[in-house]
């Protein structure tokens, strides 16, 4: 039997912390109100750091949605990237003898970016007419500061900070 599932939010985005622990949720809808079993996977990068609270559900025609729970444990260290998973609700389907079948899946995507320690910085250049525009970010952990410069003819015609944070402040 055919029928439709969703899940929201689709997307979530974790932000790193060492040693997070964190429980969060997201929603199964029975659009179509129908009974049925479904079957919840970890897969991903993350997926060593998550925890179903269960991994097998059953949605009863009068259900609208159900809420599944989950908790993050991070470590205390983990490489700089981005790193992704997914949590999977598949339909538990059980075919029919000499039929081929198929079943319904849905994910709810968990997104992280882990920011290199110490100072890492991204320069982004621009131009402005005959003014050129370089930007410094620290993506890095040690200090946030955002600055630029503009320079004209090979000398410096201004500086400016545009956002900083800084522990010498």
């Amino acid at each position: 039997m055919a029928h439709c599932l969703g899940v929201a939010p689709a997307n979530s985005d974790i932000a790193y912390e060492p040693s997070l622990t964190q429980t969060r949720s997201f929603l199964i809808y029975n659009t179509d109100q129908v009974s049925f079993e479904a079957k919840l996977t970890l897969e991903g990068a993350l997926a060593q750091y998550i925890t179903l609270q269960e991994d097998q559900i059953h949605l009863n025609a009068t259900e609208e949605s159900h809420r599944i729970e989950y908790t993050i444990t991070l470590p205390e260290i983990i490489e700089p990237g981005d790193y992704q998973s997914k949590i999977r609700v598949r339909e538990v389907s059980t075919p029919a003898s000499g039929r081929v079948s198929a079943s319904l899946s849905v994910s709810h995507q968990l997104s992280m970016h882990v920011p290199p320690s110490g100072k890492y910085p991204k320069v982004e250049i621009q131009t402005e007419g005959k003014k050129l525009i370089i930007a410094i970010t620290n993506k890095g952990t040690w200090i946030s500061m955002r600055s630029s410069l503009e320079l004209s003819s090979l000398r410096i015609a201004s500086a400016s900070f545009l956002k900083s944070s800084s522990p010498f402040n």
